[in-house]
């Protein structure tokens, strides 16, 4: 019984711990059914570029900097959905393209003219 008592801080840190992972898994899974079941089209009206900066906060220097690609799309339903794509894709879109997002799907797709 002494050892039980001995572990129970253990064992109590654990399962806060793998509680925090449970809720945490549960949100991701139901983020991924949603998309999975979106479905949409649309065409490119914007893109924007950004880049997070990440500073040094003791000496405030650049310390890296991210780019940040992303393509608005308005739907033929006239919602502005806004798509995070990598930096290929962002080139070789320009406003006016087509895109198409398949229910069971997780990313959106450039439809070919």
């Amino acid at each position: 019984m002494e050892k039980f008592f001995a572990l129970l801080p253990l064992i109590v840190f654990l399962a806060f711990f793998g509680f925090i992972i449970l809720i945490f898994s549960f949100i991701m899974l139901k983020v991924v059914v949603r998309v999975r079941k979106d479905e949409w089209k649309g065409e490119v009206v914007d893109k924007i570029y950004n880049e997070k900066i990440e500073r040094d906060p003791e000496f405030s220097k650049i310390e890296k900097r991210m780019p940040l690609y992303t393509l608005v799309i308005k739907t033929n339903e006239g919602i502005e959905r806004k798509v995070a794509v990598t930096k290929d894709m962002f080139e070789s879109c320009k406003i006016g393209d087509k895109f198409i997002k398949e229910k069971g799907s997780l990313n959106p797709r450039k439809l070919n003219d």
